[in-house]
């Protein structure tokens, strides 16, 4: 038959790699953005933490 020829054959595989890599591309960049976005969280509640902090000890040392 006719699916059994190579270039064909050739072809889907080439088709579904490259929609695999975009796939896998666009979850890549989600996965980075989702992870930028939980690390500034975590910066900013780390720096909130070290502020609150530092006025703590200010406030025990007078």
């Amino acid at each position: 038959s006719s699916s059994s020829n190579p270039h064909d054959i050739l072809h889907s595989v080439c088709s579904r790699v490259i929609v695999l890599g975009i796939h896998s591309v666009l979850r890549a960049e989600g996965i980075l953005h989702c992870l930028r976005h939980h690390i500034f969280a975590e910066l900013h509640s780390l720096y909130h933490q070290l502020q609150t902090t530092s006025l703590f000890e200010r406030g025990l040392e007078t």
